[in-house]
C-alpha cells in the first residue's frame, strides 16, 4: 500500500469557534435583572430619600445658629440686634405707619434717630408679622424670642433655597 503524501499547503487548520456556554449566559442575565431592579428601586426611593436629606440639611442649619441660645438662653447680642428688636418691638405696638414717624431719642443719644426714613424695615416686618400671626392663633409669644428664633428659622429656609439653585 502506498502512502499518500499530504501537502502541507494544500490543507489549512480549521478554526475553533468557541460556543458560548449555557451557564454563564444565564448568569450574566440573572446579575443583570438584579441590577436593573434595584436601579428600579432606587429610583422608587430617590425622592424619599431626598426629602430626608434636606430635612436634615435644614435641621443641622437651623441647631448651628441656636446653639448660642441653648447654651447662653435667650440674649440679644451687640448693638445692632438690639436697635433692630427695640424697633421690631415698637413696630409690632404701633404698626408700621408709627415706624415712619418714630423720632428715636435713645439710639444716637443726644441727636436722636427718625427711624422711619432711616432703616430697611423688611426684618422688623418680617418679625412683626410672624408676631401677629402667632398673636391671632392665640400663641402667645414674646416679642424677643421671635426676633432670637428668626435667624436659626431662616438658615434653614436659606439651604433649602440654595440646594433649589443648584
Amino acid at each position: 500500500m502506498q502512502k499518500k503524501k499530504k501537502s502541507k499547503t494544500a490543507s489549512s487548520p480549521k478554526k475553533q469557534v468557541k460556543q458560548p456556554v449555557v451557564e454563564e449566559d444565564s448568569q450574566e442575565d440573572e446579575i443583570e435583572e438584579k441590577r436593573s431592579w434595584m436601579g428600579e428601586q432606587a429610583l422608587k426611593w430617590a425622592p424619599i430619600l431626598k426629602l430626608i436629606v434636606l430635612l436634615l440639611i435644614g435641621l443641622v442649619a437651623f441647631m448651628v445658629r441656636v446653639f448660642s441660645v441653648i447654651r447662653y438662653e435667650s440674649v440679644i447680642h451687640e448693638y445692632d440686634p438690639w436697635f433692630n428688636y427695640r424697633t421690631t418691638k415698637y413696630m409690632s405696638k404701633e404698626g408700621l405707619y408709627g415706624l415712619w414717624n418714630w423720632f428715636d431719642s435713645d439710639s444716637w443719644y443726644p441727636l436722636g434717630r427718625v427711624v422711619g426714613g432711616t432703616v430697611y424695615p423688611g426684618l422688623m416686618m418680617t418679625s412683626s408679622i410672624i408676631y401677629w400671626f402667632l398673636e391671632l392663633i392665640s400663641m402667645p409669644v414674646n416679642i424677643r424670642h421671635v426676633c432670637v428664633f428668626l435667624a436659626p428659622t431662616f438658615s434653614a429656609f436659606t439651604a433649602w433655597t440654595t440646594f433649589l439653585l443648584t
